[in-house]
């Protein structure tokens, strides 16, 4: 183990030599009793791809993706609405005293000094208003002949702890259209987000296509080995016969027991790239490696195609989702320029709280509230929003830069689908006509050799122009079906129809033309130019 979980840790390194393949008892995380059993699962194209696009990973991922996009739209926005907050606080401290004026009534001996001190006063009264008739009783019964008979001393506590509750509201009022702009650029990448589980799905219905054409040209390679090896077994037994009958040399019986034992090789490969195909399609499917996917069908279609390669072009340029997330991708980063250079504008806010404190728990006592509105204006920033802005009008030179390199990738894409699709469709018709040949040769060849009027070699070579021939017309049968659906994931054709609960048709995000498309090209072209 490295010293401390550090691998730059170890200062020697021994190179492992156990052989890992030669061990008997390896310790397994399967218990044997709960091994799925082998199973055969025959389908046709649109079911495999059916099984993937609900079953697999990135599909899955890419839906994971979207709702993170979405909450975030959310969590954005939230910045714009009223945010409430409680804090509770308590606190331990050294005593301290604390002082305060307390009002105490006066003694007895004090009631002749107060009384002339009152009739002091009332004499004053009268003389300033004659009409004032009040006796020295009748202003012995107010307030202010009480407050003559109390003094106010000072009185200390102690105290050693305090409680604090407060709770505050903040309204954004105006954030410069920061928030609004924000808002804006995570609904792109929302939307980006959707386009890219339409391009998961593609791209995986094109994958699982491959796959199914793949495991079927497999089958068809077999079974094209498994009749060479007949046919040169039954050669190599004729051989034999006319070789003990003293007619031919016994090089006819080495070369063609040479001959068969290659055939056998590649039977054995062939049959293992069956196998080989079979656990890709089971992976692709996301099912149990045990599996064994058959196709519904052996015959490898050849439907033709109607349309024109501009036409092609035209609606990738339309429904590819690599462009339309591009396309995004530059609307989203002119709204976080827009946040970039709202840096510099004001905001407003209102503000409320309300707090209690008090030196007994909970401490709601002392009851305070404060409303307020304040304005918040960045006159320098020493240069942050500046350079935010640069960075912004850099990050959206950029994204325009993408959306031109999608479009120029796609119609090199769509292009080369379309010249391949030509391409194999001219390979099936020469190849075709080449496998008819080839069995013509192949028992023209083997007569004569039995006539004694022909040479075993022209036997073998035979058989080899017949296997290659026959390989030829099912390779070209297989790019020209591949080719097809990579013209259609070229072309961003939908892989799936969604449907809601009702059996409605759910529509996608509507594909979005940039405002300033021509603009970005013209300028892309100038900039060629120059």
């Amino acid at each position: 183990m490295f010293a401390a979980q550090d691998p730059l840790a170890a200062t020697t390194k021994i190179v492992n030599t156990t052989d890992a393949l030669q061990q008997e008892n390896v310790p397994s995380l399967v218990d044997p009793k709960e091994e799925l059993a082998p199973q055969t699962l025959k389908l046709s194209l649109p079911e495999a791809v059916q099984i993937a696009v609900v079953n697999h990973y990135a599909v899955h991922i890419a839906e994971a993706k979207w709702q993170a996009a979405n909450a975030a739209i959310s969590e954005i926005a939230a910045k714009k609405n009223p945010s409430i907050d409680f804090q509770f606080g308590a606190s331990k401290f050294k005593e301290k005293s604390q002082t305060v004026a307390v009002p105490r009534p006066l003694g007895p001996e004090h009631a002749a000094k107060v009384d002339a001190t009152a009739q002091t006063i009332l004499n004053a009264l009268q003389q300033v208003n004659p009409a004032v008739n009040m006796t020295l009783e009748d202003l012995k019964k107010t307030d202010l002949y009480k407050g003559l008979t109390t003094q106010t001393v000072p009185m200390t506590f102690a105290q050693d702890r305090g409680f604090q509750n407060t709770l505050s509201v903040t309204w954004p009022i105006w954030t410069g259209g920061r928030v609004e702009s924000a808002v804006a650029a995570a609904r792109y990448g929302r939307d980006a987000a959707e386009w890219g589980i339409y391009k998961e799905e593609a791209d995986l219905k094109y994958k699982v296509t491959q796959g199914y054409y793949q495991l079927m040209e497999a089958q068809h390679f077999a079974d094209i080995a498994n009749t060479a090896v007949e046919n040169l077994t039954a050669h190599v037994k004729n051989v034999t016969q006319i070789y003990n009958a003293g007619v031919v040399a016994r090089i006819d019986v080495l070369s063609s027991e040479v001959a068969l034992a290659d055939a056998r090789e590649k039977q054995i490969k062939a049959q293992n790239a069956v196998q080989l195909a079979r656990a890709n399609m089971s992976n692709l499917l996301r099912l149990p490696t045990v599996t064994t996917v058959v196709p519904d069908t052996n015959e490898l279609p050849h439907r033709a195609i109607t349309i024109q390669r501009a036409q092609a072009i035209d609606y990738a340029l339309a429904h590819r989702w690599e462009l339309q997330q591009a396309a995004l991708n530059v609307k989203a980063s002119e709204e976080k320029l827009n946040v970039a250079k709202a840096g510099n504008k004001p905001t407003v806010a209102l503000t409320a709280n309300m707090s209690w404190q008090d030196k007994d728990f909970p401490g709601f006592e002392n009851e305070d509230w404060k409303v307020a509105g304040g304005v918040s204006w960045p006159l320098y920033d020493g240069g942050a929003t500046t350079g935010k802005v640069k960075g912004a009008k850099a990050d959206l030179a950029a994204a325009e830069e993408t959306y031109l390199q999608a479009r120029g990738q796609i119609e090199l894409d769509v292009t080369q689908a379309y010249l391949n699709i030509g391409s194999a469709e001219e390979r099936i018709q020469s190849t075709a006509q080449a496998v008819e040949q080839a069995r013509e040769a192949y028992k023209i060849a083997r007569i004569r050799y039995r006539a004694g009027v022909g040479i075993n070699l022209d036997v073998l070579d035979a058989q080899l122009a017949l296997d290659q021939a026959r390989t030829n017309y099912i390779t070209a049968l297989y790019d020209y079906n591949t080719g097809l659906a990579r013209l259609e994931q070229a072309m961003g054709v939908p892989a799936v129809v969604r449907y809601d609960e009702k059996g409605n048709v759910i529509a996608p995000v509507e594909p979005i033309t940039l405002s300033n498309d021509e603009a970005i090209l013209a300028t892309h072209k100038q900039e060629t130019e120059k």
